[in-house]
């Protein structure tokens, strides 16, 4: 995660226009896995329930929420190129947890991951988000 989080690439929209979008820049800032489990034992976050995060970044938040609660998980992001790295990191982890457990789709007991790029403002997202 590090080593992906510190390529220009990734973190160059911390410093881009978005033109279009309603911010100046998007400003990439990791929540930790602790600080992630913290907010879910804060919310008190139930398997039946969806954790969203908008500007997931790679995506971390959704994932460890879906794996470790067990909830459906959304991400939504407005940097094309950190949305892009998020579906490789999720398709890592999902092989990762799958050669693990060796369990198929019906056995799964984590959430499922839906993860999304585009602009939080913009109303073509807002039955994704609610």
């Amino acid at each position: 995660t590090e080593d992906v989080e510190r390529q220009n690439s990734f973190r160059e929209a911390s410093s881009k226009c978005y033109n279009g979008a309603n911010q100046d820049t998007a400003h990439y800032g990791r929540t930790l896995f602790e600080a992630s489990q913290k907010i879910f034992e804060f919310t008190g976050l139930k398997r039946n329930e969806i954790f969203l995060d908008i500007g997931h970044g790679m995506g971390n938040a959704p994932i460890q929420a879906a794996a470790t609660i067990g909830c459906d998980s959304r991400g939504l992001e407005l940097v094309e190129n950190r949305f892009s790295i998020s579906l490789s990191f999720h398709r890592y982890i999902c092989d990762l947890i799958q050669a693990e457990t060796k369990m198929n789709q019906e056995q799964r007991l984590f959430g499922n991951v839906d993860l999304r790029q585009g602009d939080f403002c913009d109303k073509a997202h807002l039955s994704f988000m609610t």
